[in-house]
């Protein structure tokens, strides 16, 4: 992970079918599950479930989306440098 300051962000995460597409260009970061459940995709593979205390990498410039099986799910999103910002997309892009 990159020096300096991070970012910290908390989400409430959107029950499935609903997801959040997004994308750090310059930042990697972590997630924490605080509660409930987490379902993360990459394009084009298999959902990468996470459950409540679980924590996963991404590597920045990493396309994905999150989303959950259950309600009242929260995460905490910690990025390395707090470089970029967080890219929401419309749809997963390559």
């Amino acid at each position: 992970m990159a020096h300096g300051k991070i970012g910290v962000n908390v989400f409430n995460i959107p029950k499935l079918p609903k997801k959040i597409h997004l994308v750090l260009r310059d930042d990697d970061c972590v997630y924490y599950v605080i509660r409930g459940s987490l379902q993360l995709t990459l394009p084009g593979a298999e959902p990468i479930m996470l459950q409540s205390e679980e924590v996963l990498f991404i590597p920045s410039g990493i396309v994905h989306s999150i989303s959950s099986d259950q309600v009242n799910s929260k995460v905490l999103m910690v990025k390395s440098s707090n470089v970029s910002e967080i890219e929401y997309l419309q749809e997963p892009q390559p």
